[in-house]
């Protein structure tokens, strides 16, 4: 599992022992709630008003938009489906890149 700690002088130390200076902040990604809560309102949208979006905005707890980029969305017999592509950021876990 890749857990780290922030150490003194600009230094950030992952635990198997990779060290490397944090010269820019690290790139956030998408939680996989965010990701299901997207592709849900993406199959939504085209189920109930025939509307195929390319990209979807959620809000995290605290009220932010999210900006989620949708992968694929199509009707299916019943229904309808969306496909998110989810971004771990600089902080992947084993999620990151599913569909």
């Amino acid at each position: 599992m890749k857990t780290g700690r922030a150490l003194h002088q600009g230094m950030f130390f992952w635990d198997w022992g990779e060290q490397r200076p944090l010269t820019k902040p690290l790139r956030t990604g998408i939680t996989t709630g965010a990701c299901a809560a997207a592709a849900a309102k993406a199959a939504a949208a085209l189920y109930f008003s025939g509307r195929i979006l390319k990209e979807v905005t959620v809000y995290n707890l605290q009220g932010q938009p999210i900006l989620v980029p949708i992968s694929e969305v199509r009707a299916v017999p019943g229904g309808a489906m969306a496909v998110v592509i989810k971004d771990g950021g600089d902080d992947p876990d084993v999620t990151s890149g599913l569909p």
